[in-house]
C-alpha cells in the first residue's frame, strides 16, 4: 500500500470512512477526501440513491472521468479494499 492513493465514497459496513482512510495511512498509503488524477483506488460503499442523480455519487462521476483519461484509478467496492489488508 505504500505509495498508494486512495479515496472513499458511500458507506462502509464494517468501518467508517475516516477509519478506513486511517488503515490505508497506517500501512504507508495515502487517504483523500476525494479523487483526483493521482489517486490510485475509489472505495465505494453503500449509496444512498436519494441523495444522487443518475445512480453514480459526484465521487464515482469524478473517478470515472479520470477512469477514462487512462489516469490508472480503480473503482472498487469495500470488500475489494479490505481484500487489499490480507
Amino acid at each position: 500500500m505504500f505509495g498508494l492513493s486512495f479515496a472513499f465514497t458511500g458507506t462502509l459496513k464494517s468501518m467508517s470512512r475516516r477509519d478506513a482512510a486511517q488503515r490505508v495511512v497506517d500501512v504507508g498509503g495515502e487517504a483523500h477526501a476525494g479523487p483526483t488524477k493521482k489517486t490510485n483506488f475509489l472505495v465505494v460503499g453503500m449509496t444512498d440513491f436519494t441523495k444522487v442523480r443518475d445512480g453514480m455519487s459526484e465521487k464515482m462521476r469524478k473517478a470515472a472521468g479520470f477512469a477514462e483519461l487512462a489516469t490508472g484509478i480503480e473503482i472498487i467496492d469495500e470488500q475489494e479494499f479490505l481484500q487489499m489488508f490480507v
